[in-house]
């Protein structure tokens, strides 16, 4: 996920007259720039999911800021941008969305598109693949989750 900004710090590495080898100056602010574009990110996703539900405006902002400030994101976010938190942070609220999207509209996009981020979810971190026990609560209902995993099967 650090790819793009490791590839752009690497092109222009030589521009600020540094080495190339990934310790320099340049690669570390690549780092800490996916970080932070990823944790914007994951606050859009939040930001849509609490949508999803109806939520008041004011409320997904003070939900936003609790888990920036009240949790360990802010540490994560500017002294261990190296780590995975924050990109698991992005890729769980992203699947997330996609699942009660899903749910909501029956869409097969937002299936498929649920999958690659529990994909991603599982190669950042293994253990985060127990936010599959959600999916359920996701769905509203036993009828409700019926109805998505027929919808997926019945799809020629």
């Amino acid at each position: 996920m650090q790819l793009p900004f490791f590839a752009y710090a690497c092109l222009t590495a030589s521009l600020e007259g540094n080495n190339k080898d990934g310790y320099q100056l340049p690669f570390h602010r690549a780092v800490f720039y996916a970080t932070i574009f990823y944790l914007f990110f994951s606050l859009f996703f939040l930001k849509k999911l609490l949508g999803l539900y109806d939520t008041k405006r004011n409320t997904i902002i003070f939900i936003q800021l609790l888990l920036v400030f009240g949790t360990n994101v802010a540490q994560y976010a500017n002294y261990d941008a190296g780590f995975s938190h924050i990109y698991s942070l992005f890729a769980v609220t992203a699947f997330l969305y996609y699942v009660k999207s899903y749910f909501s509209n029956k869409n097969l996009n937002d299936f498929i598109l649920a999958c690659l981020f529990m994909g991603l979810v599982i190669i950042l971190r293994q253990i985060n693949v127990l936010i599959i026990l959600f999916v359920p609560f996701l769905a509203g209902s036993f009828i409700s989750l019926k109805e998505g995993f027929i919808r997926f099967y019945t799809i020629q």
